[in-house]
């Protein structure tokens, strides 16, 4: 009996040394796991930041690629614009749209050694793309509404006319009613607030921009009227009460080349076709411009500008952008 107690014994301590060891073993290689997901993890936020960083310069591909390097070294990482860790994709016309980086990081082990393995290697890629917003609200999203066409940066153009636009239904002052549409197109949202209708309404919407988004497909009816009053006095409250100069902004516009999204001249328009007889308007696409002067008598001109307003927008992700309003999209 006293030998068969001894060899449980021997037994259950040679058990729970293999078990110990068992424990040793998968503890080690935990530490190391997690070592290593926390370096990929550094890794991937690292990149992301680099990809982000460089879609806000596309199509220009050199100051993407410099901008993407810049921010990885901030962050530890070396990229370099080799073709291989910075990839492009360009649209049909050879605008590039998208930026791609990748890169790989040796994390040494602390008991992998013990197992004949010193070191793994992470890998991690981040992709991001500059794309044209897909739909706009807030303070910088005002009740006009421009022919599609082609704009010149810099160029000057007439976002609110107080002499009728020629356009193919009909004249047009530039004023649309963006609180409702039309009751009989399908798709869209629904929008009709009847004590939202009139000059008051559309003074506030000037003044302060739209409370609500306007969204690529919106089919948009004109406001009745020219608006004459409501649009100066609400373009000069506006501008008076800048979030960024102050009433100097109305006294002392700064040049547009300044342009910064907080400031009161700072605005997004609706860039619309003609549909139907009211006439209607869908919006195909929207763009950026820099209101010039003191509006006056109905009228806004403003410089049509490129402006990239946010990272993580609602953007398109096909091509680069037709128009002047674009934001940056984390998409892998």
């Amino acid at each position: 009996m006293a030998r068969t107690r001894e060899t449980e014994k021997g037994t259950v301590i040679v058990l729970v040394a293999l078990l110990l060891i068992s424990l040793v073993v998968v503890v080690a290689l935990v530490v190391d796991v997690g070592h290593a997901y926390v370096k990929k993890a550094e890794l991937k936020n690292a990149l992301d930041a680099a990809a982000l960083a460089g879609a806000q310069f596309l199509p220009d591909e050199t100051a993407a690629a410099a901008k993407a390097v810049d921010y990885a070294g901030l962050n530890g990482v070396t990229l370099a614009n080799n073709g291989t860790d910075i990839k492009f994709t360009r649209d049909a016309i050879g605008k590039a749209y998208r930026i791609d980086c990748q890169a790989a990081l040796t994390v040494p082990l602390y008991f992998g050694p013990a197992v004949g393995v010193n070191e793994w290697q992470v890998k991690a890629l981040s992709r991001a793309h500059v794309g044209a917003a897909k739909k706009v609200g807030g303070y910088g999203a005002l009740p006009f509404a421009i022919l599609e066409q082609d704009f010149s940066p810099g160029g000057l153009y007439t976002l609110k006319n107080d002499d009728k636009i020629p356009s193919p239904g009909g004249g047009w002052f530039g004023a649309l009613d963006i609180t409702r549409n039309p009751g009989d197109v399908s798709g869209g949202e629904d929008r009709d607030i009847p004590e939202a209708h009139g000059g008051n309404r559309y003074k506030d919407n000037v003044i302060g921009g739209l409370n609500f988004d306007l969204k690529i497909g919106d089919n948009l009816s004109l406001e009745p009227g020219n608006m004459v009053g409501p649009t100066d006095q609400g373009m000069q409250a506006r501008i008076e009460s800048c979030p960024l100069h102050g009433a100097g902004c109305w006294s002392g516009p700064p040049a547009y080349v300044e342009a910064d999204p907080r400031c009161a001249r700072f605005v997004v328009i609706p860039v619309v076709v003609e549909t139907g007889g009211r006439p209607q308007f869908d919006i195909v696409a929207f763009a950026s411009f820099y209101v010039e002067g003191q509006p006056a008598g109905g009228q806004v001109d403003a410089r049509f500008i490129n402006v990239n307003l946010s990272v993580d927008a609602d953007v398109s992700e096909d091509s680069f952008p037709a128009y002047g309003l674009t934001g940056v999209k984390l998409i892998q």
